[in-house]
């Protein structure tokens, strides 16, 4: 999946599911435990998701 296509791929999962809304903090929670960078990724056929990112 290249360019465009996953650009929609992304945005329809971002307005479909509410993973996202109990992802996100709970993501925030282990970027500041651990000081890292936390990415939440969803399996997406053969390809990868990663609809949240929390950087530092």
């Amino acid at each position: 999946m290249t360019g465009i296509e996953a650009y929609r791929t992304g945005t329809s999962f971002l307005r479909s599911n509410s993973v996202i809304e109990i992802g996100h903090p709970i993501l925030r929670r282990l970027m500041q435990d651990s000081g890292e960078t936390a990415n939440l990724a969803v399996p997406d056929g053969a390809e990868v998701v990663l609809p949240v990112k929390s950087r530092r």
